[in-house]
C-alpha cells in the first residue's frame, strides 16, 4: 500500500511516498524560478508538476492521495490573501490531476487545511515529530534537492503519514 502526500506551493511543491510501515519510498520537488510571480507561477507550476505525477503514478497505484487545503492567516508575516488564492488553485489542479490518472482513478483524496494535519505546532518541532515517525533517509531522493527543499519535503511526508492514519483509522 502506498501513500502520497503533495505540499503545493507556488515556488517548491514537494512530493512524498510512504508505504504502510511509514517507509519514505521516494521524494521530489517541482521548483519554479522565483522571478515567475501569480497566474504565471501556477501555469509553470502546474506543468512541472504533472510531469512528476506521470512520472510516480506510471507504475503505481495509492490507497491515498493528500494534497495540503489552503486557508488565509492574519498577522505579520503571513501570505498574502491573493497569494492564497493562487495556492488554492495549484491545490485544484493538483486534485484533478491526480483524481484523472489512471492508476490512482479509485483512490481515496484527502485535502486537509493546515491545522488539520499538523496543528499550530511551530515547523520545526512538527518536522522534528515528522522525522521521528518515519523511516527515511535523504539518500533516497534523486538529483536537484538541495537543503532547503526538504521544508516543503517534510510536510509533503507529513501528509502522506496524514493520509494513512486516516485510511487506517
Amino acid at each position: 500500500m502506498k501513500i502520497l502526500g503533495i505540499d503545493p506551493d507556488l515556488h517548491r511543491t514537494a512530493f512524498a511516498i510512504i508505504d504502510e510501515n511509514r517507509k519514505v519510498e521516494h521524494v521530489a520537488v517541482s521548483k519554479v524560478p522565483y522571478s515567475l510571480k501569480g497566474t504565471e507561477a501556477v501555469i509553470e507550476q502546474i506543468n512541472s508538476c504533472r510531469v512528476i505525477l506521470n512520472s510516480i503514478c506510471a507504475d503505481s497505484s495509492y490507497a491515498c492521495i493528500v494534497v495540503e487545503g489552503q486557508e488565509t492567516y492574519f498577522g505579520s508575516g503571513k501570505a498574502p490573501p491573493q497569494g492564497i488564492v493562487f495556492l488554492g488553485q495549484m491545490t485544484g489542479v493538483l486534485l484533478a490531476l491526480s483524481s484523472l490518472h489512471r492508476a490512482i482513478s479509485k483512490t481515496n483524496l484527502f485535502c486537509p487545511k493546515p491545522k488539520q494535519w499538523k496543528g499550530q505546532v511551530p515547523k520545526d518541532i512538527h518536522h522534528k515529530r515528522i522525522q521521528g515517525k518515519v523511516a527515511c533517509a535523504k539518500t533516497l531522493v534523486h538529483g536537484g534537492i538541495v537543503d532547503k527543499d526538504w521544508i516543503h519535503i517534510w510536510d509533503a511526508i507529513g501528509l502522506a503519514l496524514y493520509g494513512l492514519e486516516k485510511i487506517n483509522g
